[in-house]
């Protein structure tokens, strides 16, 4: 059968990539592109189609330009309007965080509550962190957080700090996975005026928007790690920020965010079903809103 793909279009998919691109593995990947359109365009056989799809998906990094056209090919052959894939994105990246921070542990638990109706909880392992006679300020150190979403199994990190002040910190998160290496590199410093924000990170994501690093669930909606809160019951502060869509948008936000409460002891239970208990903890709730989309500018 004649397929609709010509070398043409293949080569035009695989712009982008390092030159080792070429190699026999990256053939059959896009052999297999090739292979879920002719299903599903000649063939009329969505059903082959999508798995095909969805079983490339997951062979290639969130960065591969391949990936990007798959995931959009498979929402055309799934019927998905590009406008729902971003109100899904909107609804992920909204909604409610209640964090729990400790004397000398820093944030040690958080649950969120997303506005596409899915749970999110982020769990304290093991840590060697170095406080800085805080709740949230860390020195340095290092720590394990366990991810639960509803979007994937249960899944633990390894995090550490590279260099940190109390208006700056660099971190980095490595995880193994079934399907290879998830890494995120991350660098924030801030002043009176201004704030600089560099984050990379390399995985597999199955999540509306890539938002799928233990890191990320800390981070959204609180751009800081908490650094700038002032841990008394009843303050309060706003804070701005935003999350990459897969495409070429950032959702922009802000956060309504205020300390609940005062804890004596603060209990939890990791999905191996370990207790842990720690003393003298704020919890912190924030209600992340929805602002506008902005276009990533081009370079």
């Amino acid at each position: 059968m004649k397929s609709l793909f010509s070398i043409a279009t293949l080569l035009t998919v695989t712009l982008g990539l390092d030159s080792n691109a070429l190699a026999a593995n990256r053939f059959e990947q896009m052999d297999m592109f090739r292979e879920m359109h002719e299903k599903a365009q000649i063939e009329d056989n969505t059903g082959d189609a999508l798995k095909i799809g969805k079983s490339l998906l997951a062979q290639l990094d969130v960065n591969d330009g391949l990936y990007s056209d798959t995931r959009a090919s498979l929402n055309s052959i799934n019927g998905v309007n590009p406008d729902d894939k971003l109100e899904a994105g909107i609804k992920f990246a909204t909604g409610t965080k209640d964090e729990y921070y400790c004397k000398d542990k820093g944030l040690v638990y958080a649950k969120a509550v997303h506005n596409d109706n899915t749970t999110s909880l982020l769990r304290l392992i093991s840590s060697n962190r170095v406080m800085d006679g805080n709740y949230a300020i860390m020195k340095g150190g290092d720590w394990i957080y366990e991810l639960d979403t509803d979007y994937r199994e249960s899944i633990r990190s390894n995090l550490w700090v590279l260099s940190a002040t109390p208006n700056s910190f660099h971190i980095k998160e490595l995880r193994e996975t079934q399907r290879g290496t998830d890494d995120l590199d991350a660098k924030v410093s801030w002043d009176e005026k201004n704030s600089r924000t560099s984050i990379t990170s390399h995985g597999q994501s199955n999540e509306p928007i890539p938002m799928y690093m233990g890191f990320d669930y800390h981070f959204w909606g609180a751009r800081d790690l908490g650094y700038k809160i002032r841990f008394q019951v009843g303050n309060k502060d706003k804070t701005t920020s935003s999350e990459h869509t897969y495409g070429d948008k950032f959702i922009n936000l802000t956060a309504d965010r205020e300390v609940a409460e005062h804890l004596e002891s603060f209990k939890y239970v990791d999905t191996n079903g370990n207790n842990y208990t720690y003393s003298d903890c704020f919890r912190v709730h924030m209600k992340i809103n929805f602002v506008n989309i902005e276009e990533k500018k081009k370079k």
